[in-house]
């Protein structure tokens, strides 16, 4: 899947003061609107739920997420409605979190028909976040339709990669957040204190992968946990190095399958 990551070279890890984490590349295809934004702002891979929870900078047009300043956004959706109208095409996009419109402006030398967009097909939009009658929408400079299902997929790991980086910090080489946050499990200590030292008497003789494995999971809140997917990407394992690690750890009887097989979750004692 990492060919769906070289759409955009990567900035991710902190080096851009602007919080954008990623830069829009030359390989970015598909239909583009008439007014194309330029291409070395900062490109960020969001959700629409996040983009509707964007929350405006004062004085300008610019939105923070994550606290982060936002310039520009991709995002993947499903087409549930689209339509042409005398300067920019319509459509209302849904990725499963919400449901957002996206408009995207053309001229007669870029016009770009509804009909190259078939309903319920997914595709990647690039743009930026704009407000209309006083709701979030996106303003597209390009939009183009999504051939492999894996891409979508790839995108909601990196949007919630990108999520938790903003929102937790980097994981250091143990595979810690680098913020404390609230401990999903019974002991009163925030995340970055228990499970930063390992301390739960539950992981006995765990190997180094799964205390990895059960860290990252301490820092996930809600009920659901996190799939494994995702785990193995953020903490950089192979997937037999993430399966070995949740066997181990479920063996201890420390984790638990949630929603699906593949999604995990800390046992908590009452």
């Amino acid at each position: 899947m990492s060919a769906y990551g070289n759409q955009y070279k990567s900035g991710f890890g902190g080096q851009n003061d602007d919080g954008g984490g990623f830069f829009a590349g030359s390989s970015q295809q598909g239909s583009q609107g008439a007014g194309q934004v330029k291409q070395e702002k900062s490109l960020r891979p969001v959700t629409i739920k996040q983009v509707l929870g964007a929350e405006p900078i004062p004085g300008g047009e610019h939105f923070k997420i994550d606290g982060a300043n936002i310039d520009q956004i991709t995002i993947v959706g499903q087409v549930r409605s689209i339509s042409a109208r005398p300067t920019h095409l319509l459509a209302q996009l849904d990725d499963g979190t919400a449901q957002v419109e996206v408009r995207m402006f053309t001229n007669e030398e870029a016009k770009v028909s509804e009909d190259s967009y078939e309903p319920n097909s997914f595709v990647r939009v690039f743009g930026i976040i704009r407000s209309f009658n006083e709701k979030p929408s996106i303003t597209a400079y390009s939009m183009r339709a999504v051939s492999d299902y894996n891409e979508v997929n790839y995108h909601l790991l990196e949007a919630t990669h990108t999520h938790l980086y903003f929102t937790k910090g980097p994981l250091d080489e143990e595979g810690r957040a680098g913020k404390e946050e609230p401990s999903m499990f019974v002991g009163g200590a925030g995340g970055g204190a228990s499970a930063g030292n390992n301390s739960d008497s539950r992981l006995g003789n765990c190997s180094q992968n799964a205390r990895k494995f059960f860290n990252f999971l301490s820092n996930v809140q809600g009920n659901e946990g996190a799939n494994i997917n995702a785990i193995a990407n953020q903490l950089q394992f192979t997937m037999s190095d993430a399966l070995k690690a949740s066997e181990e750890l479920y063996s201890q009887g420390v984790i638990y399958n949630t929603i699906d097989d593949e999604t995990w979750a800390i046992l908590e004692y009452d």
